[in-house]
């Protein structure tokens, strides 16, 4: 790693602004006007963030897809052991973007070569590595299919992660981030094919309403309005051969996203695309 510097000033200052979208409905009009979103009104932000894809790491990193539980605790105990001030919803999208760009300006402000610099830079990739790689790329990357207007902010955030791993050394990292390490077995062992598909951590596929709409659209099949449980379960009720092919041909599209994303981040979203990859192959 080279000495930080105004390269590293920029990165925080653009994870700080990338977080905003995320925290605000209401968005400043230089926050707009950063990404391109003069258009993007609460309501847009109410339907991506809260509707379809809420903007936390307990939903995406946990079989069941729920808020809380075990990447709550881990992130916790992460912030415990590296003798950080523990933050209320450390597992939201928002505040981890914050976490790191907080960290970035103490490692600016820490002597270089000093042991505060080491300990701050150790801090900052295992947060990375450990809390923000294995679901955030994947996870904002999903929201342009619900909103194009978003793919400025969702290239700046991916864009200005992938510099910080490059920065630290992260994407030759060999290792598998511990909350990613039980996935497959996880998946191996589901036995209901509707819980599976609704959950992105075991089928490695982010299947919002919209998609599922679309996709059924296509082969003929016409969803039922409900949650992604429900709408799911009907589309396999109407025709099981047409609703596993639609469920098989996302989960393809999004391994092949995975995979390119992975050449930027390693291991993270190797497991994203050999998850999304292992849960096509399964309907085939």
């Amino acid at each position: 790693m080279t000495v930080p510097g105004a390269d590293e000033r920029a990165r925080a200052e653009v994870l700080r602004a990338c977080s905003e979208v995320v925290a605000n409905a209401g968005l400043h009009s230089e926050i707009r006007g950063l990404f391109g979103l003069e258009g993007f009104s609460p309501a847009d932000h109410t339907e991506v963030f809260t509707l379809e894809l809420l903007p936390d790491a307990c939903i995406y990193l946990s079989p069941g897809a729920q808020l809380g539980g075990e990447p709550a605790e881990r992130i916790g105990g992460f912030l415990a052991a590296a003798g950080l001030e523990p933050i209320r919803e450390a597992t939201s999208l928002a505040n981890q973007l914050v976490m790191l760009a907080d960290l970035i300006d103490q490692l600016l402000k820490a002597p270089a070569g000093s042991q505060e610099a080491s300990a701050l830079e150790k801090v900052l990739a295992a947060l990375l590595f450990e809390h923000v790689l294995p679901w955030v790329p994947p996870y904002v990357t999903a929201t342009t299919r619900l909103e194009p207007r978003l793919s400025a902010w969702a290239g700046a955030t991916v864009g200005t992660l992938a510099e910080l791993a490059g920065w630290l050394g992260l994407a030759s990292w060999e290792i598998t981030p511990s909350v990613l390490e039980g996935r497959g077995a996880a998946a191996e062992g589901a036995s209901d094919l509707v819980a599976m598909a609704a959950s992105p951590y075991l089928c490695g596929t982010f299947l919002t309403k919209r998609v599922l709409f679309e996709r059924a659209y296509e082969v003929g099949l016409a969803p039922r309005i409900g949650s992604r449980k429900f709408m799911i379960a009907s589309l396999l009720e109407q025709s099981p051969t047409a609703a596993a092919a639609v469920l098989r041909e996302e989960a393809e599209f999004q391994a092949e996203r995975w995979a390119e994303l992975a050449s930027a981040f390693g291991v993270p979203l190797a497991s994203w695309a050999d998850s999304a990859a292992a849960f096509s192959a399964s309907l085939a």
